[in-house]
């Protein structure tokens, strides 16, 4: 009985390694020409989604950042989730705007084509309390840079990569 169950368990084990191997041998990565184009349609469109995995304050150590934080980019609608870490220059009591927190549908959306093929993006939220500035580099790898910068606290860096 115990020899007929290991048998099985092997022969189960042995069909999901071959199942996994299949899977990831039909799985295609982009090639760097794909992913440019991919990158070069999304700004132009915009439909932009950044992903950070590091923020690094004004004269502070880089903080790595978890999953769950993004700034999302469409024709009309500029969505932002991201900490802040640093001087305020101004107190805060409203606990929502701590962090850079909003969602603006009035925005000035500004883009020029930087060396190497990479984007500067500018945008700025005009229905907002706080006057974010918010500069996106997009490399043609997806690799991407944002600086906040807020006339009530210090600048801010994030760096992450574009969804594509």
């Amino acid at each position: 009985m115990k020899k007929g169950i290991d048998l099985l368990a092997i022969i189960i084990t042995s069909m999901i390694f071959l199942v996994c191997i299949n899977g990831c041998s039909t799985y295609k990565k982009l090639s760097d020409s794909q992913i440019k184009a991919r990158i070069d349609s999304l700004v132009a469109i915009p439909k932009i989604e950044f992903r950070p995995t590091q923020a690094t304050p004004t004269s502070y150590k880089a903080v790595s950042l978890s999953y769950g934080y993004y700034l999302r980019i469409t024709k009309d609608t500029v969505q932002c989730s991201l900490p802040y870490f640093g001087r305020a220059y101004t107190a805060n009591l409203n606990t929502d705007e701590i962090g850079v927190n909003f969602t603006s549908k009035n925005f000035e959306y500004q883009k020029e084509v930087a060396r190497k093929g990479s984007y500067t993006i500018r945008i700025e939220p005009r229905d907002t309390r706080q006057k974010f500035k918010l500069y996106l580099t997009v490399q043609p790898s997806g690799y991407s840079s944002l600086q906040v910068t807020d006339p009530d606290r210090q600048a801010i860096s994030f760096y992450g990569a574009v969804d594509y």
